[in-house]
């Protein structure tokens, strides 16, 4: 049974290969394949909305203190030309002042047995300031150490005079050689200097203190002077709005 089946089958296949193969080459008759009619697909016009670009606006201001971007000009640490002993204040003068002047390990001292410290005043720091420089801060810094002092007077001198905020807080003195820092970039001492007042002989620090026990030192004093120019701001200002307009650009893009 299962023998007829397959001779059938056969024969069946052998049929319809023959029926295709007369078909074919029948004369007249031309075999094509079927040519390929792409889908038709309804479309409709899209209606184009055009949104107004909205450009926010914020006012510019002009910048008149130091702000992120603004170049600042740091000058030093600078040196003083002079270090002296002014006994406007205190009671015990300190010796060989103008060892403040340079970092060597030579110190200027004093020995406190009660009252505290005349002032040790270094002056005429030449930082060669030129006239469009705007000061924006003043930073002081004192090396120094003692077994018991304390700070009592750290003040600018501006035309030889001791004026602006005291800036000392105070503290106990490190027992072993420790540069101490006052002020910062933006630290005015409450005056508004000029490049002339900084650039003058008579310009410098005046420092004084309170020993306690035993001997105090100060190897040196320096001042670092921080400024900028109306050139400097108006950059900023340039660079604020090419990055507010790029900005505002691709917001609305």
């Amino acid at each position: 049974m299962k023998r007829k089946h397959i001779e059938a089958t056969g024969l069946g296949l052998f049929i319809v290969a023959f029926a295709v193969l007369l078909f074919l080459l029948t004369p007249g008759v031309e075999f094509r394949p079927a040519k390929y009619v792409p889908p038709v697909v309804q479309t409709t016009a899209k209606k184009t909305v055009t949104t107004p670009k909205v450009v926010r606006k914020t006012a510019v201001t002009r910048i008149t203190k130091i702000e992120n971007g603004v170049h600042m000009t740091t000058t030093g640490p600078l040196f003083p030309a002079s270090g002296t002993n002014d006994s406007a204040v205190g009671s015990w003068a300190w010796g060989s002042p103008g060892n403040a002047t340079s970092s060597d390990g030579f110190n200027a001292s004093f020995v406190d047995l009660g009252g505290g410290s005349q002032y040790l005043k270094v002056l005429n720091f030449s930082p060669g300031l030129a006239s469009d420089q705007l000061i924006d801060g003043i930073e002081v810094v004192i090396n120094k150490y003692s077994p018991s002092a304390t700070d009592s007077v750290v003040q600018l001198v501006v035309g030889g005079v001791v004026v602006g905020s005291n800036l000392s807080t105070g503290d106990t003195w490190p027992t072993s050689a420790t540069s101490v820092t006052y002020g910062s970039p933006t630290t005015l001492w409450g005056l508004t200097p000029s490049f002339a007042n900084c650039n003058a002989t008579d310009f410098g620090v005046v420092f004084a203190a309170n020993g306690g026990m035993g001997t105090s030192f100060v190897d040196f004093i320096t001042v670092t002077i921080y400024s900028h120019t109306n050139a400097d701001v108006d950059a900023a200002i340039i660079r604020s709005r090419c990055i507010y307009l790029h900005y505002a650009q691709m917001r609305n893009n």
